[in-house]
């Protein structure tokens, strides 16, 4: 599983606090510009369930993070024919590990993560 987000494309419906996220005292935009998840092991822990874990980076600092996944479904895609399968995974973070400091305790240290995973058979 490998997720890359541009920073850039956060949206908050809120273009001051879009602003104030890519700046220096959040995700520093202009130095980092992406935020990347790259898995190093899946586990199945149940029926439809598992865990993944891997590397996330963000504002230049890696973490070792796992989300529980659940699969939510297996099938042929009506579009192109190939079989996918769809998970949703899920886990928190505190900003602070990651040197994100701003506003706390004000501000909430945990973060929630929340990805949705389609791949496709080769």
């Amino acid at each position: 599983v490998s997720v890359t987000l541009d920073v850039t494309s956060i949206n908050t419906n809120n273009p001051k606090r879009d602003a104030h996220l890519q700046s220096p005292d959040f995700f520093n935009a202009a130095e980092f510009p992406e935020i990347t998840f790259v898995s190093t092991k899946l586990e199945q822990t149940g029926d439809n369930v598992g865990k993944i874990t891997g590397d996330l980076t963000m504002v230049g600092v890696t973490k070792s993070i796992t989300l529980d996944a659940t699969l939510m479904k297996i099938g042929v895609h009506p579009f192109n024919k190939k079989e996918i399968a769809g998970w949703s995974a899920s886990g928190a973070i505190n900003r602070s590990d990651f040197g994100i400091t701003f506003g706390l305790p004000g501000i909430s240290d945990e973060v929630i993560l929340n990805l949705g995973i389609e791949a496709f058979k080769q």
